[in-house]
């Protein structure tokens, strides 16, 4: 927070609004309809203020963003980058291919029709960079032109 401060002092201010976080601690108790609305006794609310309405804003919050039905596929793929991943790049059109880039100066081709299945979906690596691996784009829907940057200070054609 003292960073935003001498970003922005409008900003600063309205985080530090009082009326700000209450506004925002009631409404991440209203649900959509009176059925889905968090009652709190008065034991719960004291101790809320001794925390501070900005944490119990955001742990109600996050709470409830967990709580969801509409959760997102997640898929692990393990031991293809031993670095970081710094860029992902799924490819525009009709495609089902995605690559990355990492610090430990490689990009991974995937397959993503492969997911879910135990098959390996690394299709491709590419390891011609010195430097870690920045950014991946590709010209238009142009599978043929996909461009790679790194700290290696060049730009390489894939």
């Amino acid at each position: 927070m003292r960073v935003v401060r001498f970003v922005s002092r409008y900003f600063f201010d309205f985080l530090n609004s009082q009326d700000f976080w209450e506004m925002r601690f009631a409404s991440s108790l209203a649900g959509s309809d009176s059925n889905n609305s968090i009652q709190l006794t008065n034991l719960e609310m004291s101790r809320i203020h001794e925390i501070g309405l900005p944490y119990a804003s955001s742990q109600i919050e996050m709470g409830k963003s967990l709580s969801s039905k509409s959760y997102t596929k997640q898929f692990t793929v393990p031991g293809n980058h031993y670095g970081d991943v710094h860029c992902i790049k799924i490819l525009a059109g009709d495609s089902k291919i995605a690559l990355s880039g990492s610090r430990d100066k490689t990009i991974c081709v995937y397959d993503l029709s492969m997911l879910g299945t135990k098959e390996n979906c690394v299709v491709n690596t590419n390891s011609d960079h010195n430097g870690w691996i920045w950014t991946i784009d590709q010209e238009d829907n142009n599978f043929s032109k996909i461009v790679s940057g790194s700290w290696d200070s060049f730009i390489k054609f894939l």
